[in-house]
């Protein structure tokens, strides 16, 4: 007989996914940035606004369209699963959507209050106008949703399959640092910052397989950060309701990559972390049913 070949019988190793995804999402962000940029210029050309309220949107929808559409076709085509399977379901989804907005209001807001009480941060109004702080929370979304789906709901959900929990997170997490290697203005700390905030962000689809709590967080931290209080984020500097200077020393400050890139974004981001790890692991306990043994 002659043997009949199916691609279904081919099974990729969960390494060698991550050898073929990582790359294929960056030079897909890339192209598809690129690409909407010089549309943008093309068919809208600038005449005295601002830049990033241009082009900024454009940039953070081509770029969640690469991460959503690499994470996608990763799924359907290598680990033949639906695409349910990235966390979007809908139930629940207000509930921890809101519980990602409290956790990054919390952190970011007693960074802000350290940093002010200490002399470190100031504050005044800029006079933002409103289609711009729209424009802002649009692009935190749309980063948000990309960077989400492909880090949680692609990498972490294959490394939870074939690894330990920990493991899984610590190296997603990873993952999402080395993304942002090349951001501006880095320091000592923005790297371990990124790794602790990558560990924050899973802690959640760890337990629940869920993105909502990441997404919300992700954008309400960066759009809090940046766009309201006047934070550089990540190493950018953006168009904010409040403008802010600090003083303080880089390691407490962040200096110009932005507070991710301080002590204090560490410590907050591990310590949240491991509070909301002991807060899932007692909500699956009383949600799972008890097996009784014969």
């Amino acid at each position: 007989m002659i043997p009949t070949f199916n691609i279904r019988m081919i099974k990729v190793s969960i390494w060698v996914k991550l050898l073929l995804a990582i790359p294929a999402a960056l030079v897909a962000q890339r192209g598809m940035v690129a690409l909407g940029g010089w549309l943008t210029m093309k068919l809208l050309p600038a005449q005295g606004a601002n830049p990033m309220s241009t082009m900024l949107p454009v940039a953070a929808t081509c770029s969640a369209l690469a991460f959503v559409l690499v994470a996608s076709l990763f799924t359907l085509l290598l680990d033949k699963q639906p695409l349910s399977v990235l966390g979007f379901q809908l139930k629940n989804a207000l509930r921890r959507s809101s519980m990602g907005i409290g956790v990054a209001m919390l952190i970011i807001g007693l960074i802000a209050l350290v940093l002010w009480m200490l002399g470190y941060a100031a504050f005044w109004y800029s006079g933002l106008a409103f289609l711009q702080v729209a424009s802002m929370l649009f692009t935190m979304i749309m980063i948000a949703i990309g960077e989400e789906c492909f880090c949680r709901g692609y990498i972490q959900r294959n490394l939870q399959q074939k690894l330990s929990p920990l493991t899984a997170l610590v190296i997603s997490a990873a993952v999402f640092m080395l993304m942002h290697i090349g951001n501006p203005s880095k320091n000592m700390l923005a790297m371990p910052g990124i790794f602790t905030g990558g560990l924050l962000l899973g802690i959640n689809y760890l337990y629940t397989g869920n993105l909502w709590f990441g997404i919300a967080l992700h954008t309400s931290w960066n759009f809090i950060q940046g766009p309201l209080l006047g934070f550089v984020v990540s190493g950018l500097h953006l168009p904010s309701v409040l403008i802010q200077t600090n003083t303080g020393p880089d390691w407490m400050t962040g200096g110009s990559f932005g507070p991710e890139a301080s002590v204090l974004a560490c410590v907050l981001n591990i310590a949240m972390t491991i509070l909301l790890s002991k807060y899932f692991r007692k909500q699956l306990a009383t949600t799972t049913p008890t097996v009784a043994y014969q």
